[in-house]
């Protein structure tokens, strides 16, 4: 219950399983129809591209329920991750895991093992080694978790991002499939966050860049990699990482 609420806030559930724990009347409240929830209709809710303060106080209760507060809503990308950890905190399992992915230095901190793992992080999934697929997917991720939130698509062509339905994000952000390509540098990969353009930060979001990733992309000693667990719901965890953070 506690999993399910605090971390996945529900996400993972259907329509019928929000209905079967009387659910449904929060979402509702906060935005969700059937269609929207089943992804039949793509819309959004208007709360999505919002900040808490700028949210109803009934839609803010409603919220409440399903485990949200402000701290975690203002701060949604990053609110689970390794980093909160010493790395001589970590169980031995996780570290190996860690350290099988491409952390291979664990006489450093965590922090400062941050861009160690730099040639990984610009791999999609399925351009990583067997070993290092394994091990991801003991720590929590997915092909669509690990090319949106670790590698940003960096690593697919363009063709592969037309597939994928990427292409107008991209083309925001400023490129074309020519500058895609090559090695061209676009003005915003010189730009701070709050330098860039409402519009093409959205279009970051959409290819999971946030404000705190993006300004430490090229720090020296950026924070350790951010794992989104609120995309699980606990049942979907390897019994591997649920025994880890039970350790934790």
């Amino acid at each position: 219950d506690t999993w399910d609420c605090h971390i996945n806030h529900y996400d993972d559930y259907d329509w019928e399983e929000l209905v079967a724990y009387n659910l449904t009347e929060y979402f509702k409240i906060i935005g969700y129809t059937e269609d929207m929830w089943e992804g039949v209709d793509e819309t959004d809710p208007d709360v999505e591209s919002k900040d808490w303060d700028e949210i109803t106080e009934d839609v803010q209760a409603a919220m409440e329920e399903v485990c949200w507060t402000q701290d975690l809503w203002d701060n949604y990308y990053a609110t689970l991750y390794y980093g909160a950890f010493a790395w001589a905190d970590l169980t031995q399992n996780i570290k190996d895991a860690w350290e099988a992915i491409g952390f291979n230095q664990p006489k450093k901190s965590w922090t400062q093992q941050g861009r160690d793992y730099e040639d990984i992080e610009s791999k999609s999934w399925f351009s990583l080694e067997n070993e290092s697929i394994f091990f991801a997917t003991l720590v929590g991720f997915t092909e669509d978790t690990w090319d949106c939130h670790i590698n940003h698509y960096d690593d697919y062509d363009w063709e592969e991002l037309v597939a994928e339905n990427l292409t107008e994000y991209f083309e925001t952000i400023g490129y074309t499939e020519d500058s895609w390509e090559g090695d061209d540098d676009l003005d915003v990969d010189d730009q701070d966050w709050d330098e860039i353009e409402i519009e093409v930060q959205a279009a970051l979001e959409e290819i999971c860049w946030t404000e705190d990733l993006w300004d430490n992309k090229y720090a020296t000693q950026p924070e350790g990699l951010i794992l989104y667990y609120g995309a699980f719901a606990w049942t979907d965890l390897e019994m591997y990482v649920r025994n880890a953070w039970e350790a934790i």
